[in-house]
């Protein structure tokens, strides 16, 4: 029997630094949201109480499905793609971008450059 571990919408937080010329488009809704719903609710300290509680199951593979992003800011992906890392390796761990991955044009190329063994799986 294999085990899967499923972990949806992180978003992780914090929000990097964000400028005005970030916030062009569907961003500044995002941005708002953020400020005014979500910020107080994603804290890093329980995305990491998650995890360690996930390691415990010892499960055979673990599935990040949905928005590991808020607003798929360059600096965002890349602490993403970062965070996969401490989650395990591509081999046990997949990851399928969610909207908020893809939230402006060059958002999901970019994750995918950044996260592509996670995406890929892997080569047989």
């Amino acid at each position: 029997m294999t085990t899967l571990a499923h972990i949806s919408d992180i978003h992780l937080a914090p929000l990097p630094h964000v400028s005005l010329k970030d916030l062009m488009g569907k961003r500044l809704t995002g941005f708002l949201n953020w400020k005014i719903m979500r910020r107080d609710t994603l804290s890093g300290e329980g995305l990491k109480a998650l995890i360690d509680h996930m390691r415990e199951q010892k499960p055979d593979f673990v599935a990040v499905t949905g928005d590991l992003t808020n607003l798929a800011l360059k600096a965002e992906i890349t602490r993403a793609g970062e965070w996969l890392k401490t989650v395990g390796p591509a081999e046990t761990v997949c990851v399928c971008p969610g909207n908020h991955d893809a939230y402006v044009p060059g958002a999901l190329e970019r994750a995918q450059h950044e996260w592509g063994p996670y995406i890929e799986g892997e080569r047989l």
